[in-house]
């Protein structure tokens, strides 16, 4: 994950080589995402001239071997920390 154009570190609340929200017994931990999200919601202020750089957007980019129902939870985990716009993208 990245803020700012720099990798974060585990836990959301440095920069620093790593997995921003590392798996929980192999499998993602959307509740790991909704509190690296809402931390770093609250670390950005809300642009009014500027909604597209407001805090309450983010993109989304999956691999083709990311499962569909793994999207949606991470859509749903944006939904639930208020963010509200996001950019999807899947590679090829």
């Amino acid at each position: 994950m990245k803020f700012n154009r720099e990798n974060l570190a585990p836990g959301c609340d440095a920069s620093a080589q790593g997995i921003a929200v590392p798996n929980v017994a192999r499998r993602y931990d959307f509740s790991g995402l909704r509190g690296c999200l809402t931390r770093l919601k609250a670390r950005v202020p809300a642009l009014p001239n500027a909604p597209a750089l407001d805090a309450g957007w983010a993109f989304i980019t999956a691999a083709p071997a990311i499962g569909f129902q793994d999207i949606i939870f991470a859509v749903q985990t944006l939904r639930d920390a208020r963010i509200d716009t996001f950019h999807f993208k899947v590679f090829r």
